[in-house]
């Protein structure tokens, strides 16, 4: 059940693969709440696709998904770090500044490809850093800390990354199941 899964995560400590399958667990839940529980008008055919058929296919593809992250995760980083986090918010820097400070340091330290921080997401006011736990660390301490308020994120993988995957990744987290083969429905199938 989600409990044991729940109870198992937190006994077992942060996993890439779990924490994928119960996210999307977590999101099919908040719109089965919002739309059932909560009363909202259910999507029409004409305003959006639904693809009820492929929810199992979901948490699947999220299990795919955390399994690689976590083999990755095994090859980038082999080192017991006592932080599990491989990301960190960082409010009021640009992209352009973080890049140089990630390339400076990089360059400083002589930081392997596979263990080079990265920017893993960009907002308006701020950009997320990702690296491996103790490379991070040492980033966030020597390059980011002193003229910003870094905040470690509870990303447990290498997310983002598009240096350390390639096509055959994304396709086996892609394959498609036999369940859906010949499936036809009355909404155009997506």
């Amino acid at each position: 059940s989600i409990v044991d899964l729940l109870s198992r995560s937190r006994e077992s400590g942060p996993s890439p693969v779990l924490e994928s399958a119960l996210t999307c667990i977590y999101q099919l839940g908040c719109f089965i709440h919002f739309y059932g529980d909560l009363g909202h008008d259910y999507p029409t055919p004409s305003n959006s696709h639904l693809v009820g058929l492929c929810t199992v296919e979901s948490v699947v593809i999220a299990l795919r998904l955390g399994i690689c992250v976590f083999r990755v995760r095994e090859l980038v980083d082999s080192a017991d770090s006592e932080s599990t986090c491989w990301s960190a918010l960082v409010s009021g820097i640009s992209e352009a500044e973080a890049s140089h400070l990630i390339d400076e340091y990089s360059s400083k330290k002589a930081t392997p490809p596979s263990s080079k921080p990265y920017i893993s997401a960009v907002s308006s006011n701020g950009v997320t850093v990702s690296a491996p736990p103790t490379v991070l660390d040492e980033f966030v301490e020597t390059c980011i800390s002193k003229n910003y308020k870094p905040v470690k994120a509870p990303i447990h993988g290498p997310y983002h990354a598009p240096h350390l995957y390639d096509d055959k990744d994304i396709d086996r987290i892609l394959q498609q199941s036999s369940a859906l083969e010949g499936l036809t429905g009355c909404s155009p199938v997506i």
